[in-house]
């Protein structure tokens, strides 16, 4: 027997309030994802070569909102300063 409840002073039988309550969720889920589909902003990098530029978009991915301020991304200047520590070691390794 289905265990039957009174809603609206009519019984209605559980199995109906599982199907309601899924049916209900994955129609929200469905319209709230539904419309239109917006690019995501590509980030402003201000590289000063070549080479920074490509690593940037390729660590950019990596980004999540958390790591935004509103100077811009201290993620790319970490990179930046990141950079320039390696080259710099780089170069005095050279010498």
């Amino acid at each position: 027997m289905v265990q039957m409840y009174t809603i609206f002073g009519r019984q209605v039988g559980s199995h109906y309030l599982a199907l309601a309550t899924l049916l209900t969720t994955g129609g929200g889920i469905a319209w709230g994802l539904s419309g239109e589909k917006k690019e995501a902003p590509k980030p402003a990098t201000d590289a000063s070569s070549k080479e920074e530029e490509e690593f940037i978009q390729y660590v950019s991915p990596l980004r999540t909102c958390r790591w935004q301020s509103k100077r811009g991304s201290g993620l790319i200047v970490f990179y930046r300063e990141f950079i320039r520590q390696a080259n710099a070691e780089e170069q005095k390794s050279k010498h």
